[in-house]
């Protein structure tokens, strides 16, 4: 067994009893405690001692074998139980050491900002979207809820919670999804880090709570297009398209406001190939917003992502792209869903204003079913001079209605099964998406 130098010793010597820092004694075949003897030399783990006694009574020699068997084989068990018992108190001791530094490490809320602050999320930020709507500033300097705070920060901005604790290990998010990227030659994959890690953590909420099940698999641009019109609209506005994809199954969330830069739109299969769709654009005209909604559509329904991955545009373009066989294919998608046609483009022409564009794009929209500022965006994109100052003054005079923004809103308070979320996690799915407040029951 273990002496007290920690090396094991032979559990039974016939005839010899022998002493050590305390634990089990055998003792003609009954297991018995014993404390450690006074002035002894304690050992680094639980020791025994094994105490063999010669009987009053020789006993029978034809049952010595079967007895010297028995003995060995319970000794050699116990001798095995304790060895695995002093590797379970070494690592729990071990365990015990590493949460003691990362207590001392990160003692306040304080420190946690401080040390997001440095990876580029703001402490405002953390407070104003990432903690529950209960916590307190004064909550930030009691240790007792440091960890608690902890928690919450690393599983809605998708980071580990040991590297948050631990100042020596570099923070960085959890690769929840292989991610393709389409960003400008300035912007890298970790300029949107952040914005990627909340974007992805709420399409993971809002597809664990689908309001039907999945049809929109390789659906056509045209079929699409189709469906809208028979419903009585005028053209294939915002409005009308995210009604479809709800219909469908696919969330569509409004997520303006993120850490760092951002990009402008995001389509997302979770593990479960439950799809979402993301929009970060901050720019609320609705004709902006039904481009990106078109384009991220028509990611999905090609079938450009395979389970558990995203795709991520920053940038938007009708113009074709060599590198990138993907935008081109999403970019006709949309623009054959929005006017009927993939190689439309609004030629240019000489206007005195921009409420004479306005008009001239109204009038065709009504004649073509063609989203009115759509029309005045197309022109923009594909002028051989500068039009955008007139395009954007000529979409403020077209008629007034809810932004882009509020709608996308309104409908996700109203289509999204907010019962079938955690509280914890609707509140943060309301706050992220500018929700406030839903009037449908949210579980506890």
């Amino acid at each position: 067994m273990m002496a007290a130098n920690g090396v094991f010793a032979n559990p039974i010597e016939r005839g010899h009893s022998g002493w050590m820092c305390g634990g089990i004694s055998l003792v003609c075949g009954y297991v018995t405690y014993r404390a450690p003897v006074p002035g002894s030399t304690p050992c680094a783990g639980p020791c025994m001692i094994f105490e063999t006694t010669r009987h009053k009574t020789r006993p029978d020699r034809s049952r010595r074998p079967v007895r010297s068997i028995i003995r060995r084989r319970f000794c050699l068990f116990v001798h095995q139980y304790v060895r695995l018992l002093c590797y379970t108190r070494q690592q729990e001791s071990s365990f015990l050491n590493a949460r003691g530094d990362a207590m001392t490490k990160i003692t306040s809320m304080q420190s946690l900002y401080t040390r997001l602050e440095q990876a580029g999320v703001s402490p405002s930020y953390i407070q104003e979207y990432v903690l529950p709507s209960w916590w307190s500033r004064d909550m930030d300097s009691d240790p007792h809820l440091v960890l608690q705070g902890a928690g919450y920060i690393a599983k809605h901005l998708g980071i580990d919670l040991q590297a948050l604790l631990h100042t020596e290990q570099e923070l960085s998010v959890r690769d929840t999804a292989a991610t393709q990227f389409k960003l400008r030659h300035d912007i890298t994959g970790q300029h949107v880090t952040w914005a990627r890690a909340v974007s992805m953590r709420a399409a993971e909420m809002a597809a664990h709570a689908p309001p039907t099940s999945f049809q929109w698999k390789g659906m056509e641009a045209s079929a699409i297009r189709t469906a809208i019109l028979n419903t009585g609209a005028s053209w294939v506005g915002l409005k009308e398209l995210l009604h479809f994809c709800w219909d469908q199954g696919i969330p569509v969330l409004p997520i303006a406001d993120v850490p760092d830069k951002k990009m402008d739109g995001m389509a997302v299969l979770t593990e479960a190939g439950a799809p979402a769709i993301i929009i970060n654009k901050s720019h609320s005209h609705p004709s902006w917003l039904l481009f990106i909604l078109a384009h991220e559509l028509g990611h999905l329904c090609r079938n450009h992502l395979q389970d558990h991955e995203a795709r991520l545009d920053e940038e938007y373009s009708t113009a074709p792209d060599a590198d990138d066989a993907y935008e081109n294919e999403a970019n006709r998608f949309a623009v054959e869903l929005i006017t009927g046609d993939p190689e439309t483009i609004v030629s240019e022409d000489r206007y005195a204003s921009a409420a004479e564009l306005a008009q001239a794009a109204m009038d065709v929209g009504q004649r073509e079913q063609i989203d009115p500022g759509a029309l005045v965006l197309n022109l923009a994109f594909h002028a051989p001079n500068n039009l955008w100052a007139l395009a954007n003054a000529a979409l403020n005079e077209l008629p007034d209605g809810p932004s882009g923004h509020e709608q996308i809103r309104s409908i996700l308070r109203e289509r999204l099964s907010w019962s079938n979320l955690p509280d914890e996690s609707a509140q943060f799915l309301m706050r992220v998406t500018g929700c406030g407040s839903v009037d449908h029951p949210v579980a506890a």
